[in-house]
C-alpha cells in the first residue's frame, strides 16, 4: 500500500519510529507528502540528535542529514544540527563541499561562522576542510559550477585562491575551463594568477600549457558545440597580466595555437555535419580572439621550437582569413622553418580538400601588394 493512501496521523505515527537514516532518506524522497511530512520530519530528526552514537564526540549519523539539508538550503534545519555537534568540514563530502557545489552561500557562510566559533578562530576553515573529488576545496567546485557568490564568501574566508586540486588546477583553471565568465573576473580581483598552466604550478616545462593557450585552442568549438563564448575570458585574463607571448612545451604562442585552432581542415573535417549557422559564430570569435591576439603585442613572426611562425601554421591548416590576418599584421611570407619549409611550401603541400590553390595564390602575390585583395 503506497504511503498516499494511508490517513495521515497513521503517517506521523509511523514518521515518529523511523531512525535518523530513515528520516534523511525521507527527506530526499519526499515529493508527495512535502506539505504533511517534512515539518514533523525535521522536528524527529531533531529529537535524534543528542542520543545518537559517537566516535571522538562527533556524531556520525549526522552528516549525511547535513549535507542532504545543505543542499537544499534548510538553514534553520541545518544550524539546529550544527548546534548539536555536526561537523560542516568532514565526511565524504563534507557539508560546506555540498553547499558550495549547490550555491547555498548563506548556508557556505553559516558553516564557516560554526567552524570558527568552535575553534576559536584558531583552525583555519579552509585547511581544516577535508578535499573531494581529486581533491577539490569547497572553492573549486564553487568555482566550476560558477556560483559567484558562494567564491566570495570563500574568498573571504581566508580560502586560498591559489590552492590546487591533486592534479594541479587551481579554483580559476576551473572557472576558465568551464567558461565562468564573473567567477573568473572575482578570482582575478582576489589576486589569482591568469599565468597558471593547466597541468598545475608545478608541471615540467616541457608539458607546460598556460591557461590562455587552452582558451585559445578551445574558444572556436566550445562557441560552436556549447555556445560557450570564451572571448570575455580572453580578455579578462590579457587584462590582469596575462602574457601574450607565453610559450607551452613546443615553444609556440597563443598566436601560434590560434593560427591552427580556427577554420582549417582538422576543424573542417570535424564539424562537417554541423550547421552552419553555428559554425559561423565559432568563426566570429575566432577571428575576434586572433585580432585580440595582435592588438595585444602578439609576435606575428615568433618561432616555436621547430622553428615555424604563425603564418606557417596558418598555411598549413588551410585557414585563408588567418593567413590574411597574419601578412596584414606583418607576418613574413618567406621565412623558412626549421625543415626548410616556407608558407607557400606548406600551404602549396597541403591544398586539400578545397583544391582551389586560393593560399598559395595569395602567399605568392603578397608582395604585389594587399590593396589588391
Amino acid at each position: 500500500m503506497p504511503l498516499t493512501a494511508l490517513a495521515a496521523e497513521l503517517l506521523l505515527l509511523i514518521a515518529d519510529e523511523l531512525s535518523l537514516h530513515d528520516v534523511s532518506s525521507l527527506l530526499r524522497a519526499n515529493h508527495h507528502l512535502n506539505t504533511l511530512l517534512t515539518p514533523h520530519l525535521y522536528t524527529r530528526a531533531k529529537t535524534l540528535l543528542v542520543p545518537l552514537p559517537s566516535r571522538g564526540g562527533q556524531d556520525l549519523e549526522l552528516e549525511p542529514l547535513l549535507n542532504n539539508l545543505a543542499r537544499l538550503g534548510r538553514i534553520r534545519s541545518v544550524t539546529h544540527i550544527l548546534n548539536a555537534g555536526a561537523s560542516a568540514t568532514t565526511g565524504s563530502p563534507p557539508a560546506l563541499y555540498t553547499a558550495a557545489e549547490a550555491g547555498q552561500e548563506d548556508i557556505v557562510s553559516l558553516m564557516i561562522a560554526y567552524h570558527m566559533e568552535r575553534t576559536q578562530g584558531v583552525a583555519v576553515c579552509r585547511v581544516a576542510c577535508q578535499r573531494y573529488n581529486s581533491g577539490r576545496s569547497p572553492l573549486h567546485i564553487a568555482a566550476q559550477c560558477g556560483h559567484d557568490a558562494t567564491v566570495r564568501v570563500l574568498l573571504e574566508a581566508d580560502f586560498s585562491v591559489m590552492e590546487q586540486t591533486e592534479d594541479g588546477a587551481t579554483p580559476l583553471v576551473l572557472a576558465v575551463t568551464n567558461a565562468r565568465v564573473q567567477v573568473v573576473r572575482t578570482l582575478l580581483e582576489y589576486g589569482a594568477s591568469p599565468n597558471v598552466d593547466v597541468g598545475g604550478l608545478s608541471v615540467s616545462a616541457a608539458r607546460r600549457k598556460p591557461l590562455i593557450h587552452w582558451v585559445v585552442k578551445n574558444a572556436f568549438v566550445l562557441k560552436v558545440l556549447r555556445g560557450s563564448d570564451l572571448l570575455p575570458i580572453l580578455r579578462l585574463l590579457l587584462d590582469y597580466g596575462a602574457d601574450v607571448l607565453s610559450r607551452d612545451g613546443y615553444r609556440a604562442t597563443p598566436l601560434h595555437i590560434a593560427a591552427r585552432s580556427g577554420d582549417g581542415i582538422e576543424l573542417r573535417l570535424l564539424l562537417q555535419s554541423t550547421p552552419e549557422s553555428k559554425k559561423a559564430g565559432g568563426k566570429l570569435v575566432h577571428s575576434q580572439i586572433v585580432a585580440l591576439l595582435i592588438e595585444r603585442g602578439a609576435d606575428v613572426n615568433a618561432r616555436d621550437q621547430g622553428g615555424r611562425t604563425p603564418l606557417h601554421n596558418a598555411a598549413e591548416f588551410q585557414d585563408v582569413e588567418m593567413v590574411r590576418t597574419l601578412l596584414e599584421a606583418g607576418a613574413k611570407r618567406e621565412v623558412a622553418n626549421g625543415a626548410g619549409k616556407t608558407p607557400v611550401w606548406l600551404a602549396s603541400a597541403n591544398d586539400w580538400p578545397r583544391g582551389s590553390g586560393e593560399i598559395v595564390k595569395l602567399l605568392e602575390d603578397w608582395s604585389i601588394g594587399p590593396d589588391k585583395y
